[in-house]
């Protein structure tokens, strides 16, 4: 990974890990659980992630704009999460109906009382488009190195390099700081 990269990404994380500091619990509902044993860690969490798969379709309803969810997914925490817009009108029946679509997945894989929490979150703002300059800076010179590369090696087979990108490597780095700062958070 190119240094100018990486820089991109640590900014973009960072701003990502500051707004999560900012999260306010509204609720939480279900039924903790707490694991000492990593295969049944594995095992949960598998259920939490098919749970969150078969509410795909119905969450569409409450996904922002239309309603006041910007994401949903598992925790670190043995739970459910459900982002909600901060300075959005929620109410005890939106969320109880967020629950449910929750619920009702998990009954149909045989998870009783998903645990789910609520809570406020924020868009990431970028900087007066600093990051977005800055992304689009970064594809030009991949794409034009790429050419150039292509264009080195065309025509032998053998010593041919083709750039190779890693598609979701962002997102993963992304989640990897998700996950360090609810760890850190957890530990506060």
């Amino acid at each position: 990974m190119k240094m100018k990269e990486f820089a991109y990404l640590q900014k973009w994380d960072l701003k990502k890990i500051e707004a999560q500091k900012k999260n306010t619990l509204i609720a939480t509902y279900g039924t903790e659980r707490e694991f000492y044993i990593e295969d049944q860690t594995r095992e949960w969490f598998e259920q939490l992630h098919t749970t969150c798969e078969l509410s795909r379709n119905n969450m569409e309803l409450y996904f922002y704009p239309q309603g006041p969810v910007i994401s949903y997914g598992c925790s670190i925490e043995n739970c459910l999460t459900v982002g909600i817009l901060e300075g959005s009108e929620i109410n005890n029946s939106t969320l109880d109906n967020i629950y449910s679509i929750f619920d009702q997945s998990g009954n149909e894989i045989g998870v009783n009382d998903v645990p789910v929490v609520f809570s406020y979150e924020v868009f990431v703002q970028e900087d007066e488009g600093t990051i977005t300059k800055e992304a689009e800076e970064l594809e030009i010179t991949e794409e034009s190195e790429g050419a150039e590369e292509a264009n080195k090696t065309e025509g032998s087979a053998e010593n041919a390099r083709i750039p190779v990108s890693i598609p979701g490597f962002r997102a993963i780095l992304t989640l990897s700081g998700v996950l360090l700062s609810a760890r850190i958070r957890s530990r506060s």
